[in-house]
């Protein structure tokens, strides 16, 4: 699909929020939904793109002429991709539109016919969700669409469903800030392997509700879920990164987290550092000095970002120094390592007199 008809179903999700549709009813007309994954207010992705073999959840509820009689009309519908006519639609069984009245709908994704959120005609809500349960799971909820009689028709075919991300996702990448360093008489190189590296201090389960206002979600202060009180520890497979020579990145690779506040949470990287010199025949093939187990803790709050926020994508870029570093240790090519020197003095004498006699 084309970037400029999502641009079109954007706003048009906007219109169907702000108020009920005025259009004529289609009785007999087959209910279906168009999906996509939103980025922003001006664009987005087709769900089906990575998501075609990932069915959602959708409620909805009717909105009859006399308000009294308004009723549930879809409970935790599974919603499957039919491929063979390229639309989304109930699994299992047809839903039609009615001739009277409009429906409300909500969705989320993926769909759990057990475990999924507990949804309102206003509201979502997550109880005790466990992220590390199913680590792959991006959690998705949809905006709301009101007051509609039929399938929308223009530029798509069915109910407008727009997906919003419920998590966080956090990715790092390493570099070296250098990896050799010349002299006029001499040459220091470095080598990096990455051991290990895990996030620590993070909470996994949390609370989350969703709630209708003026037509959008409302999210909890911060945009960050209520955790519960217990953490977890995450360690990464670093198993198949390579040996770091040059100042080529390497991804480390990336993780959905609840959100959440992060001052106590760190990455722990340990690293086998092998030093090798070259005083003017050439580098030794046996490294000068191996550092094993180098533990370099490191916090991932800061004054730019204190929390992992609903909804954002959070890319960590870390830059490693293989020495001790000078400067003020920003992480940029202006770093340098520590070069050795010596500050020498000379004690004072320790001054001893000792009287003794000789006989003569």
């Amino acid at each position: 699909m084309k970037k400029g008809r999502f641009i079109i179903l954007a706003a048009a999700v906007l219109a169907l929020l702000a108020g009920c549709a005025k259009t004529e009813p289609a009785p007999g007309t087959r209910i279906s939904f168009q999906v996509a994954k939103f980025r922003s207010v001006s664009k987005a992705v087709p769900y089906g793109n990575g998501y075609s073999d990932v069915p959602f959840g959708a409620y909805a509820w009717h909105n009859a002429p006399n308000p009294a009689n308004d009723t549930i009309f879809m409970v935790n519908q599974k919603v499957t991709y039919d491929a063979e006519n390229d639309l989304w639609a109930p699994s299992g069984v047809n839903y039609y539109w009615p001739h009277q009245g409009s429906l409300d709908f909500i969705c989320y994704s993926p769909y759990d016919a057990q475990h999924g959120p507990e949804v309102g005609k206003n509201t979502i809500r997550y109880t005790g969700y466990n992220v590390y349960a199913n680590p792959d799971v991006d959690l998705l909820y949809a905006d709301k669409v009101n007051c509609l009689t039929e399938n929308y028709t223009t530029s798509y075919n069915g109910v407008p469903i727009v997906f919003r991300h419920a998590l966080a996702r956090v990715s790092f990448n390493l570099r070296l800030a250098y990896f050799e360093k010349e002299s006029i008489s001499d040459k220091t190189r470095w080598e990096v392997k990455l051991e290990s590296f895990e996030l620590t201090g993070l909470h996994a389960k949390g609370d989350l509700l969703l709630s209708q206002n003026g037509g959008v979600w409302e999210k909890p202060s911060g945009n960050v879920w209520t955790p519960d009180v217990s953490t977890v520890d995450i360690p990464f497979d670093c198993s198949s990164l390579n040996l770091f020579t040059d100042l080529t990145p390497q991804a480390i690779g990336s993780t959905f987290v609840l959100p959440q506040a992060i001052g106590n949470v760190k990455a722990l990287l340990k690293f086998t550092i092998s030093t090798f010199r070259d005083t003017g025949s050439g580098y030794d093939t046996t490294p000068f000095i191996v550092e094993r187990n180098v533990e370099l803790p490191t916090v991932l709050s800061s004054s730019l970002l204190n929390s992992w926020a609903i909804n954002h994508n959070v890319v960590y870029n870390i830059v490693l120094s293989p020495s001790r570093s000078s400067g003020a240790g920003s992480g940029t090519e202006t770093q340098d390592p520590s070069v050795i020197t010596f500050d020498p003095a000379v004690g004072e004498w320790q001054n001893i007199s000792i009287e003794t006699s000789i006989g003569l």
